[in-house]
């Protein structure tokens, strides 16, 4: 897959994972390292669907450090996201 190229990965597996607003793949490194990779459109995140889907991973990722009730965290860490993403 061309979008690997980018990386330095020695013989990495590929395995689909899924579809939401992007296609989702597995990518297992040799050394048993574990990444997703993300492939979309070019302004998807522009969409009203790309930002219901990033506020929900980032709501998903603040619950998993119990930090889900801390709404401006919440709010700089989107704001970030739409700047840099």
């Amino acid at each position: 897959m061309a979008a690997l190229a980018h990386y330095d990965l020695d013989s990495p597996e590929i395995a689909y994972y899924g579809f939401e607003t992007n296609l989702l793949y597995r990518v297992t490194a040799a050394s048993g390292e574990g990444f997703m990779l993300r492939l979309a459109s070019p302004g998807w995140q522009g969409t009203i669907a790309g930002e219901r889907e990033i506020k929900k991973a980032l709501r998903k990722t603040l619950w998993k450090y119990q930090l889900h009730q801390e709404q401006d965290l919440f709010d700089r860490a989107y704001a970030y996201i739409r700047e840099y993403y």
